[in-house]
């Protein structure tokens, strides 16, 4: 395969995936009442359908699976994104529960912080403590403040991003910007092999704004949210 293709491939398949898939899971939202009401922080008018982060979560690793299909090879070890799709099924499951049932605070924070290990597990590590200051700590005191850290941040961030959902295209297009800056990281950084999986990403979210844009017809809800945080 054409190393463009490697490029074009996964976000037109994550685009019109999600372009098709979303108008379903809305329907199916409203027909079992995964719906969210206006309120105190919902300035929606009547009921606008979650359960939007399945067709952007199912749309993305469409578009994954595109790429490793034509050819693409992958950036990170392959068990970092085993780790990443184990972990993100699992927000995604808890997510839509919390859509369809709410679901208490405590137990979306213990399936966020297994996301967190299962990204300390594959790979991902927040190293901070170098030098001087890593020195200065006995062992094992880096690695076990670099492990917390870790899980923390996923746990602080998927919050964050989920916090945001509930008005029209402000989850989605803040993530879109911070998707297109770690393409733009990883292209000067020469780490081009992200960059079909960040471009993915970014079509995906751009056909769901269609959806998602004011007036907005269906929210990205927490299977959705927790997943792009």
């Amino acid at each position: 395969m054409t190393p463009i293709l490697t490029y074009v491939a996964p976000p037109m398949a994550g685009l019109v995936t999600c372009l098709v898939l979303t108008p379903i899971v809305r329907s199916f939202a409203l027909r079992i009442g995964a719906v969210d009401r206006p309120a105190a922080r919902r300035v929606h008018d009547g009921e606008v359908a979650r359960l939007g982060g399945v067709a952007v979560y199912s749309s993305f690793w469409l578009g994954v699976a595109i790429y490793l299909a034509v050819g693409g090879r992958l950036g990170c070890p392959t068990g970092l994104l085993a780790t990443f799709a184990v972990g993100s099924l699992g927000l995604v499951a808890i997510g839509v529960y919390d859509d369809v049932r709410d679901s208490p605070a405590w137990l979306r924070l213990v399936f966020q912080l297994v996301a967190g290990h299962l990204a300390w597990q594959g790979g991902f590590r927040f190293a901070v403590l170098t030098g001087a200051m890593t020195l200065a700590l006995p062992d094992p005191a880096p690695a076990v403040l670099e492990y917390g850290l870790t899980v923390l941040w996923v746990a602080g961030v998927t919050n964050a991003i989920n916090f945001m959902d509930g008005l029209d295209f402000l989850c989605a297009g803040f993530s879109l910007v911070a998707v297109g800056a770690l393409a733009a990281v990883a292209v000067v950084s020469r780490q081009l092999s992200f960059v079909p999986l960040y471009l993915a990403l970014a079509a995906v979210l751009v056909a769901f704004g269609q959806f998602n844009r004011w007036p907005a017809s269906i929210f990205m809800g927490d299977s959705g949210s927790t997943f792009l945080g």
